[in-house]
């Protein structure tokens, strides 16, 4: 029966298949920056961390050519700043609630260099930074170049707040020596880290964000989580980043002997959830128009696994606001489709894909009864063998025990079934196997709770990635 369990939920996993469709992406193949997706952030404000640049939307910080787009990080002095780099968002012409974002990209090498993928919400429904979350996708430092990091950052607005993420994690390869992908999967009701296509790290978001520090901006679970974020790009210098007991000061000379100071982009995609194959085309949703944004400060060291108060001290919140903006002409192609072309995607009046998800429900529903009928029958039948067996060792005189040896052997099997509440041993993200209890079964994955030694940490975890 456990074998049947397993079977079932396999096929159930297998009928709701996630496919990715990209909906957006910046290639960077002509020779400036696309200014219809990319808005340059000109200050030197210190992004909120003490930082040493002033970010500029000059060529020499900002180019396109050869198919990457290049930000590099000068020392010079400027505006009463030592240093110069450039900041780049998509904050009014895109964003997204949910979905897969990549870049791949070739990090910087170099004290205090500290190259950023990350997103910051939209429409700031729970308040200020960061009581309306904010999106790590990859940090780095320039100085330790074989390791990066994925953050959330929420609990209240400043200094209320809070964050929790992956820690520094070594990816075994300098990553300021070739190209790599960075990424996160952002789901309902969890977070995937990625690199190269190798999960590092994962988060629930079937939680309470409150940072247990004044008033709470949340009444429900997800939240911030549950609203739409926009992209950023940027080389810092410096900061909070880098505590100097543990990273030193950067110093003219350290600038003078950076190996790279370019932080180097390929491209950046976005794809949006969906369940039809590849191949089969459907018109790409609107890019949503964005209202009011605010940009406040934003601080992004993290400590593995734990929760940690962000420092307060001396730190004042810059606020910055875009008016709205409408999204381009002609992005929502389905509405400029004719009869004929709508016609086209029908079948008896009802849209294909509609037709297509009911015929795959209805073929997982009739592998699912096949699947039971044989193994009634197959169980059946060895109870006919079983009565029959003994019947003829007993009119031999003979009994189980003593013609065991001429049965065959069946190797036993041992498999796990997740049950709500069991206790188990789960694979986290290092590959270790750690004491776990299931809250939460969806098909083939299990949401664990690593208890409060590990914080409460809440991991979606495969059922083959799990043991008694």
């Amino acid at each position: 029966m456990e074998k049947l369990i397993l079977l079932v939920l396999c096929i159930i996993s297998l009928a709701s298949c996630q496919y990715w469709r990209q909906v957006w992406s910046d290639e960077f193949d002509g020779t400036a920056l696309d200014t219809s997706k990319w808005q340059f952030e000109v200050n030197c404000d210190g992004g909120g961390n003490a930082e040493l640049q002033c970010y500029t939307a000059r060529e020499t910080n900002t180019k396109v050519q050869n198919g990457k787009l290049t930000i590099t990080a000068r020392p010079e002095n400027y505006n009463g700043k030592g240093y110069t780099s450039a900041r780049l968002n998509t904050a009014k012409s895109a964003s997204w609630l949910y979905g897969k974002f990549e870049m791949r990209a070739k990090l910087p090498k170099g004290k205090h260099l500290w190259p950023a993928f990350w997103m910051l919400p939209t429409d700031y429904k729970y308040g200020s930074w960061a009581a309306s979350g904010e999106i790590d996708i990859m940090e780095n430092r320039g100085q330790v170049n074989n390791k990066v990091e994925g953050t959330l950052h929420f609990g209240g607005a400043w200094p209320n707040n809070i964050y929790q993420g992956s820690g520094p994690k070594d990816m075994g390869a300098d990553l300021s020596a070739d190209f790599h992908v960075f990424g996160v999967e952002w789901e309902k009701d969890q977070i995937r880290w990625y690199m190269d296509g190798q999960l590092y790290h994962s988060m629930s978001l079937v939680r309470s964000f409150y940072s247990n520090k004044g008033t709470n901006p949340y009444n429900a679970q997800r939240q911030p989580f549950d609203q739409r974020f926009h992209l950023l790009i940027n080389l810092a210098i410096g900061g909070g980043f880098f505590p100097a007991d543990q990273y030193g000061t950067l110093t003219p000379q350290d600038a003078a002997n950076w190996a790279d100071a370019t932080y180097q982009i390929d491209y950046i995609r976005v794809y949006e959830a969906t369940t039809v194959p590849p191949g089969v085309t459907s018109a790409p949703p609107a890019v949503s128009s964005n209202r009011a944004t605010t940009r406040a400060i934003t601080s992004r060291a993290t400590s593995r696994g734990t929760t940690i108060a962000l420092p307060t001290a001396n730190v004042e919140t810059i606020e910055e606001t875009t008016n709205a903006v409408n999204p381009q002409d002609g992005l929502n192609n389905a509405e400029n489709q004719d009869e004929n072309g709508k016609a086209a995607g029908k079948i008896w009046g009802v849209q294909k894909s509609v037709v297509g998800g009911v015929a795959a429900i209805i073929g997982v529903l009739i592998i699912i009864l096949v699947v039971v009928a044989i193994v009634f029958i197959r169980r059946r039948r060895a109870a006919q063998k079983d009565v029959m067996s003994s019947t003829e060792l007993a009119v031999a005189g003979l009994t189980p025990q003593s013609s065991a040896a001429h049965l065959p052997q069946v190797p036993q099997v041992n498999v796990f079934v997740p049950v709500v509440g069991r206790k188990c041993m789960a694979k986290y993200s290092d590959g270790e196997f750690y004491s776990a209890t299931i809250e939460e079964v969806k098909g083939m994955e299990c949401l664990v709770n690593y208890g409060p030694s590990y914080g409460n940490e809440q991991v979606w975890v495969n059922v083959c990635d799990m043991k008694a």
